[in-house]
């Protein structure tokens, strides 16, 4: 059967769906299209798994044949198995010679006269459900190389709910050896107003109550959304500022500007707030005012900046927690020529919850035209605790003495630069060069310990060469 889906006023329908209207205040029906099947093996070919709404099924032949002369049977079941007992069937040719066939195993849809191997059937037999479990049938098929049509009729009452339909032969015995079957299934138990479903199971629906469809039972059943008031969810537009109440479901259109929603005062264990994305939280972020409690236990406010999310506060009793749904859209861009300034976005989060967004306008910032990063102060991690296997540098005046200090021109900008190139690096201190796949990168702050140990040996020979000097002089 179809199992890809599309929405339609709300409501997920299945893919080979075809949605009909029917008499006024009858809501609507749905006639749904099985997955054809070659009849070219077996003596059985099932279809499962058709759902309780269905009032009417066809099944339909084009070239069947088998390998032998037994008539083809259907037959119906339930979650019970298929049943071979019970059925009250006819079958004639038309014109009528050719003889006729009845069976009480299922519904025969032709008698033997024409029948041979090289027999090609198409045709269908519509099955309708009278009342209950209670099933009619007629068919029509025309027998090829026979050149004859054969009608036939029935009915069948069956145990519970039909939800699988059956085509064999007379003795079961014969395998399908050509052709292909199918099925249509329609009934009334998709679609229409809550007045017109008859599957919806009970109780039947009120006020504010949604439909959900469940997959076991293959019903409809009403069920209470919580939201505001208790009659279901009711959502509100929000375009400034405004103050929450528990319950409320809020979408929030920040086109004009940022706005603030501020949370409830002196909230209990289990009041909400849901607020949702009307326009773009990215241009124009929307702010959640604590009003006195925590958010993710921090004594800030919550500001929204991610476009398209839903987002859920909810009162843990001493908290209030944040849930986000929905895969937002974020725009990406590989800025390499803007000449602005551009702030790093940092959160104060280790663990759970991303509850805001934080950058610096003066501390911290970058350019991406000269791709130059700004900071007032930067400190490197050096804490003895930190390390391990710690040796004096040695060789540091044979090491810088192979460096080969350039001067250059940055092709992105022209910029002129000063500095090292990376593959000569590598050749002498290759811990100090990184590749990153694309270019190869210098830390150049590990330069500064040979500097400083060279610095150190000149300052000692010269205090040497001093002493040399004032002896001399003396």
């Amino acid at each position: 059967m179809a199992n890809e889906f599309k929405v339609k006023n709300g409501i997920k329908f299945p893919d080979n769906t075809i949605q009909t209207t029917a008499a006024a205040g009858s809501g609507t029906s749905s006639l749904v299209s099985g997955t054809a099947v070659n009849s070219t093996s077996g003596t059985t070919i099932d279809f499962t798994s058709i759902p309780s709404w269905v009032k009417r099924v066809t099944v339909m032949f084009s070239a069947v044949s088998t390998s032998g002369t037994s008539s083809l049977l259907v037959q119906i079941g339930d979650s019970g198995g298929i049943e071979t007992t019970g059925y009250d069937s006819y079958a004639l040719y038309a014109p009528s010679s050719g003889g006729f066939i009845s069976s009480t195993s299922g519904y025969v849809l032709e008698p033997t006269g024409y029948l041979s191997g090289t027999i090609a059937r198409y045709g269908m037999i519509v099955l309708a459900n009278l009342t209950g479990n209670n099933w009619v049938a007629s068919s029509n098929l025309y027998e090829g190389s026979g050149g004859v049509v054969a009608m036939a009729a029935g009915g069948k009452t069956l145990s519970a709910v039909l939800d699988r339909v059956r085509v064999t032969t007379v003795n079961g015995t014969d395998t399908f050896d050509g052709g292909t079957i199918n099925i249509l299934y329609e009934g009334g138990g998709v679609g229409g107003t809550l007045d017109s479903i008859t599957d919806v199971s009970a109780p039947a629906p009120s006020n504010g109550q949604a439909l959900v469809w469940n997959s076991t039972t293959s019903q409809w059943e009403a069920q209470t959304v919580s939201g505001g008031g208790g009659t279901g969810i009711s959502w509100s537009k929000k375009t400034s500022n405004y103050t929450a109440s528990s319950g409320d479901f809020l979408l929030t259109d920040t086109g004009s500007g940022s706005f603030t929603v501020t949370l409830p005062s002196s909230p209990t264990t289990g009041n909400f707030v849901v607020v949702a994305d009307a326009n773009d939280w990215k241009t124009n972020n929307l702010i959640i005012a604590r009003n006195g409690s925590t958010i993710e236990g921090l004594s800030e406010d919550l500001y929204l900046n991610i476009k398209g999310i839903q987002v859920s506060i909810i009162f843990d009793g001493t908290t209030w927690e944040v849930f986000a749904f929905a895969a937002p859209s974020i725009d990406i861009t590989n800025d390499t020529s803007t000449n602005t300034t551009q702030y790093l976005t940092m959160s104060r989060a280790t663990s759970g919850a991303l509850n805001g967004a934080y950058v610096s306008n003066s501390g911290l910032t970058f350019n991406p035209s000269t791709g130059t990063l700004s900071s007032t102060n930067y400190n490197s991690l050096s804490d003895k605790n930190l390390k391990k296997n710690i040796q004096p540098l040695e060789d540091y005046g044979f090491i810088l003495d192979q460096l080969n200090p350039v001067k250059f021109q940055w092709k992105s900008n022209d910029k002129t630069g000063f500095g090292l190139i990376a593959q000569e690096v590598e050749k002498v201190l290759p811990e100090i060069v990184e590749d990153n796949d694309t270019y190869k990168t210098v830390s150049y702050q590990q330069l500064i310990p040979f500097l400083l140990a060279c610095v150190k040996q000149q300052q000692k020979e010269l205090e040497e060469l001093k002493e040399i000097v004032n002896g001399n002089i003396n």
